[in-house]
């Protein structure tokens, strides 16, 4: 199959580029621009020709990798960006450039639509409505792969990295209480649940992509510095510092749909993603 991936240079959608080509798949890194060129019919030098692409994976997404995903402007253009990119693949699946476009748009979410307390959640859930009610009008399949707390070795922000950065660089951390309960999964497993909703054109609907496995955050935090090689003990003092409650806690994942409906599963428990993410950090 070919897959259009926007983000293609992110944690998320470098993920679904890779994994997308182990699998089989032709992938295409569509950028910002959206030009209907990128992901139509294309005759190469040497006279092969790429049939157009049939779906698209909207990974892209400002702020995520600088911790300004809350800030308004870069959610007003991450939101435009979303609507357009839909918007050019409705008009390419009626055929209006050529040979019919892409009739399949993923669009990836994140667990904080679920409780829509902050800015980035609210927006996100907003452009998942939205998105879905633009794709049914114009006849293009619509689905939404809402991500829980993915981790891996590429990742430039999340609790996992700042506790592998900090133990490899002997700094102290200070955390809230860490007595939330978390749904890891590791980026590879996310990658390929998006890729399995993008196969599935006949699928629709928003679903949980997660492990299905809630773990003590403290814990996860405790295993993580564990695999960096040094010892991490809590309390004052210490290398880890535990303070009160601060964050809220993650609402659990349904992913019966996402299983029942397309046969996938994480393959990567958290101990192997944790050693995994370790050891690809740089």
């Amino acid at each position: 199959m070919i897959i259009a991936v926007t983000g293609a240079h992110g944690f998320i959608g470098s993920a679904v580029m890779r994994r997308g080509a182990e699998a089989g798949h032709e992938m295409i890194a569509w950028h910002r621009g959206y030009q209907p060129s990128d992901i139509l019919r294309v005759t190469h030098a040497d006279g092969t020709v790429r049939a157009p692409a049939q779906a698209v994976i909207h990974c892209g997404w400002g702020g995520l990798d600088d911790g300004t995903r809350d800030d308004p402007g870069v959610l007003n253009s991450s939101a435009a960006a979303a609507l357009r990119c839909l918007r050019r693949v409705c008009d390419l699946a009626d055929g209006s450039y050529g040979p019919p476009g892409p009739r399949r748009w993923v669009g990836v979410g994140s667990q904080a639509e679920v409780t829509r307390t902050m800015p980035y959640g609210y927006v996100k859930d907003e452009i998942r409505r939205a998105t879905m009610n633009m794709a049914m009008g114009a006849g293009v399949s619509w689905a939404w792969g809402r991500l829980f707390s993915v981790y891996g070795p590429n990742a430039s922000s999340g609790v996992i990295r700042y506790v592998i950065e900090a133990q490899r660089e002997w700094r102290s951390l200070k955390l809230d209480a860490c007595d939330q309960k978390w749904d890891f999964l590791y980026v590879d497993d996310a990658a390929d649940a998006l890729l399995a909703l993008a196969t599935r054109p006949g699928l629709s609907g928003t679903f949980d992509i997660a492990s299905g496995e809630r773990v003590v955050l403290r814990d996860a935090v405790y295993k993580a510095a564990g695999y960096a090689k040094l010892r991490a003990r809590g309390g004052v003092g210490g290398l880890i510092h535990f303070g009160p409650r601060q964050g809220q806690t993650m609402p659990p994942a349904d992913t019966r749909w996402l299983r029942l409906h397309t046969g996938w599963s994480p393959q990567v428990t958290l101990d192997e993603g944790l050693r995994r993410t370790v050891k690809g950090t740089p």
